[in-house]
């Protein structure tokens, strides 16, 4: 591991203590830390580019490390013991983690919106499906159903 990555874990440590989290807890997140890190650095990622899919390709690694390492897989809630550690790295180093996803076009969520409105509303236009068709039905019986 390079220097640069072991200063930045001991001010992960640092930080994470004065935090007040305990010392097995700031060992375990700093190991995990550490073991991405090196995972990044294998594969020449840079921490700046890391995305929420490289963290889970990495838990799968280490749930196969681990089933090699104890002839067992681990237990299923397992991984969230990796990924707290290297998540409060992220969070170190970039402030906000997870990332926020993608805005979606509002515009188009609007059109969908207002094409399914159209293709359920009562009144003369066709029904383009059965479901639509009994929609409006029981809408203009008066009752709606589920």
């Amino acid at each position: 591991m390079s220097d640069a990555h072991d200063g930045l874990i001991a001010r992960l440590e640092e930080t994470l203590t004065c935090q007040r989290y305990s010392r097995v807890v700031v060992h375990n997140y700093c190991r995990n830390a550490r073991d991405f890190l090196s995972y990044l650095s294998e594969r020449s990622i840079a921490l700046e580019a890391v995305t929420p899919t490289q963290v889970s390709q990495h838990l799968r690694c280490a749930v196969r490390h681990f089933r090699e390492r104890r002839g067992r897989p681990p237990a299923s809630s397992w991984t969230s013991i990796p990924r707290a550690g290297i998540h409060a790295l992220l969070r170190f180093e970039h402030r906000f983690w997870p990332p926020e996803p993608d805005a979606i076009d509002p515009g188009c969520r609007h059109r969908r919106r207002r094409a399914r409105i159209e293709d359920c509303s009562p009144g003369p236009p066709s029904f383009s499906h059965p479901w639509c068709l009994a929609q409006a039905q029981a809408t203009h019986a008066g009752k709606a159903s589920p």
